[in-house]
């Protein structure tokens, strides 16, 4: 690339990554270091680009809108395992909202390995599970290694595990997200939202790029853009015209055969909002 070039793709980069709602803070020391990588009129080529994207991770997992950590086969296995043993659903992940604190000895809003462990005990989320089992499951969505796991990646980590329809999964997410949002669902929310999602799902052996389905359905909504914000009606009417995301999610519990029963609750209800 020319310098030009290389300038033209930082500032479109800068643009996107904001209208993203992504952490411009992680990808701005990239941009700088390929725009410095053009002094004095030198081209940028491909494998100096991938040279600095290897030597800044944290970028590129920002630029990827998902956690390009590898997910090897016996990360897949555990997950598989764990659904297997899975035995919740909404009630239990509401439960475990409720209780997350007690557990968060030192009041982190993060668990440690052992927290997590308890906790999973004493709730019963996976029956009979070894405790080596519970400590991969940690690891495998510990992301940055740093030891803990924080409410917001446990919660949504669990809630597409848990047994229930995509629909009713949907909603706890909403629900949580818009808490941590400080009462707003808006579009960084969202893009926050379906990120983890995503990651999660390639954790666990799904196919994660259907969620890049449901993002396009909800950007092309004019309406999205004049409020700046979704409802929960809103969001799960939304998915449910995406019905391999909704299907991804559900993991079997909810089949493309009735997703026409459960489109015609979802229309009923929002109709009812109104």
């Amino acid at each position: 690339l020319e310098p030009f070039q290389v300038q033209a793709l930082a500032e479109t980069l800068h643009d996107i990554i904001h209208e993203l709602g992504r952490d411009w803070d992680k990808v701005h020391p990239f941009v700088e270091m390929i725009v410095k990588s053009t002094t004095g009129n030198n081209k940028l080529k491909k494998e100096e680009l991938l040279q600095i994207g290897d030597n800044m991770p944290d970028a590129v997992k920002v630029l990827c809108g998902v956690e390009t950590r590898t997910y090897n086969k016996r990360n897949v296995q555990v997950g598989k395992e764990l659904q297997k043993l899975c035995n919740f659903g909404k009630d239990r992940l509401y439960t475990f909202n409720v209780v997350f604190g007690t557990f968060d000895e030192d009041q982190s809003g993060e668990l440690d390995k052992e927290e997590w462990k308890k906790l999973a005990q004493q709730l019963m989320l996976f029956p009979n599970a070894p405790t080596h089992t519970l400590e991969l499951f940690f690891d495998i969505f510990d992301y940055d290694g740093g030891g803990t796991l924080s409410y917001i990646e446990l919660s949504t980590a669990l809630c597409v595990i848990s047994i229930g329809t995509g629909t009713e999964k949907l909603e706890y997410i909403y629900d949580i997200y818009k808490t941590k949002s400080g009462g707003r669902f808006t579009m960084k929310t969202l893009n926050e939202t379906l990120d983890m999602i995503k990651s999660i799902a390639f954790a666990l052996g799904r196919n994660g790029n259907v969620v890049e389905d449901f993002r396009k359905a909800v950007v092309s909504r004019p309406e999205i853009e004049l409020h700046g914000e979704l409802n929960k009606s809103e969001f799960t009417w939304l998915a449910s015209k995406v019905t391999s995301f909704v299907d991804m999610l559900a993991a079997g519990n909810y089949s493309s055969q009735n997703a026409g029963r459960e489109v015609k609750k979802i229309k009923i209800k929002k109709l009812s909002e109104m």
